[in-house]
């Protein structure tokens, strides 16, 4: 990783673009932050065609030596599919941190016990 003063280079994609948008910049970063949901508000419904998108960076992870992060609509079946997989870290909201229903201790042990160590 390359680091100046503290930062690393990193791109982030939001659910419509393209993996080939990108895929020249990918020698050049450390991360790709992957989101599942188009910005702007709280609580969207996840874009079940970004699993397509996740898969192939990770083949591409291979290639290129980045780390793949996830942010949007992130849940704990989520993070238990695709730690397992490789992807290296998980942006946490409303979907999993922030729900009324649950208690937030018991929602992170529930997280550290499903992150793939």
């Amino acid at each position: 990783m390359f680091f100046y003063n503290g930062a690393i280079a990193g791109i982030a994609i939001n659910p419509g673009t393209s993996i080939s948008t990108i895929e020249e910049l990918l020698n050049t970063v450390d991360r790709v932050l992957v989101l599942g949901v188009n910005p702007g508000h709280a609580g969207r419904e996840y874009q079940a065609y970004v699993d397509k998108k996740i898969e192939k960076l990770l083949l591409l992870k291979r290639e290129y030596n980045f780390d793949i992060f996830m942010d949007g609509a992130v849940t704990i079946e989520r993070i238990e599919k695709w730690s397992s997989c490789g992807v290296k870290g998980f942006v946490l909201g409303t979907a999993t941190l922030f729900r009324g229903d649950r208690d937030f201790k018991k929602t992170i042990m529930i997280l550290k016990k499903c992150i793939a160590v």
